[in-house]
């Protein structure tokens, strides 16, 4: 599933799931779909944009189009 709003994939620190995430007003940190906020120093691991989103709450937010 695509959606613009979130066009990043992480894996948090120590986490399984990859999330969608975005830009916080166009500055590094970033906010995943459901709501996990990853300041730039953060240990988040970026995953491949085309990565599946594995994170439940992610999709349903995608799903029903909250956008930033």
């Amino acid at each position: 599933m695509t959606n613009s709003g979130y066009p990043y994939r992480v894996r948090l620190h120590g986490g399984r799931n990859v999330h969608a995430a975005r830009d916080v007003n166009g500055g590094p940190d970033r906010t995943t779909a459901c709501g996990y906020y990853l300041p730039a120093e953060s240990r988040d691991h970026g995953v491949t944009p085309i990565a599946d989103v594995e994170c439940q709450a992610c999709l349903r937010e995608m799903r029903r189009g909250n956008q930033p």
